[in-house]
């Protein structure tokens, strides 16, 4: 299923290999942040969603109860576990455009700087796990 016009590639800042159903996942995020103002509380965590099929940027992780599948990346609220934003893990270069970003942030801070950028400076606490931390977030 294709979702994106082929004509449009030459524009697409994006991982190429979500170009043909980034329009779904745009259009999700946006309602998904529309729908609902998170709480006080936010937290980031990494999923892992059950795929068997043949797909490019499957991931395999061995400890996982459902080991391979896709890999996203996810802003929730914890007390309610709505899930406000996420971007899906293509491959190892992904490259996220964000404002607050250096060019000498690692990319666990910029995962993390492009779920929170639209709520930064709204008063939310972030809960993270190690994985996510670094000296460049703090």
């Amino acid at each position: 299923m294709n979702f994106n016009n082929n004509d449009h590639i030459g524009t697409y800042q994006r991982p190429s290999r979500v170009f043909k159903i980034y329009p779904v996942l745009s259009h999700l995020n946006t309602k998904f942040q529309s729908l609902c103002l998170p709480g006080q509380n936010i937290a980031i965590d990494e999923s892992l969603t059950l795929w068997r099929g043949r797909l490019s940027f499957r991931q395999y992780i061995p400890l996982k109860s459902s080991k391979s599948g896709i890999k996203s990346h996810e802003l929730c609220e914890p007390s309610s576990g709505y899930l406000w934003s996420f971007i899906i893990y293509a491959d190892k270069d992904t490259v996220f455009q964000t404002a607050f970003i250096s060019g000498d942030t690692n990319k666990t801070a910029t995962i993390v700087l492009s779920l929170v950028e639209p709520l930064l400076k709204k008063g939310c606490k972030l809960w993270m796990d190690k994985f996510y931390n670094s000296p460049a977030l703090a």
